[in-house]
């Protein structure tokens, strides 16, 4: 009798060490899931922020591209708007510069 309980009870310590050992190699194959999932979830994250970021310095770029074209339009704009008023400006002297020498020039014929 002795023998049988020692027996059943070698089956039930058996059994019980392999029940947990499957619950032991169940928890590390989650535990190695749960770390793949985490790396990778990381990896991707990496990845995203980095193409963002190309994104954005190149919509930065664009930008700054941009920004130097509409400056340099407007300095054009600006310098011949300058040049238009001083051209204005000297049209009279001009003409009586023109008026001087036309004059000057009949004066000498007249002679």
């Amino acid at each position: 009798m002795e023998k049988g309980v020692n027996q059943a009870t070698l089956e039930w310590t058996e059994t019980t060490r392999q029940a947990f050992q499957a619950v032991a190699s169940g928890i590390v194959a989650a535990q190695e899931r749960n770390v793949q999932f985490a790396q990778t979830a990381f990896e991707n994250g990496v990845a995203q922020l980095r193409a963002q970021e190309e994104t954005a310095r190149g919509l930065f770029q664009t930008m700054a591209e941009q920004s130097e074209k509409q400056r340099a339009a407007f300095q054009k704009v600006a310098q011949e708007s300058i040049n238009a008023y001083l051209d204005l400006l000297a049209a009279p002297i001009a003409f009586y510069q023109k008026g001087i020498d036309v004059t000057r020039q009949a004066a000498q014929k007249a002679r």
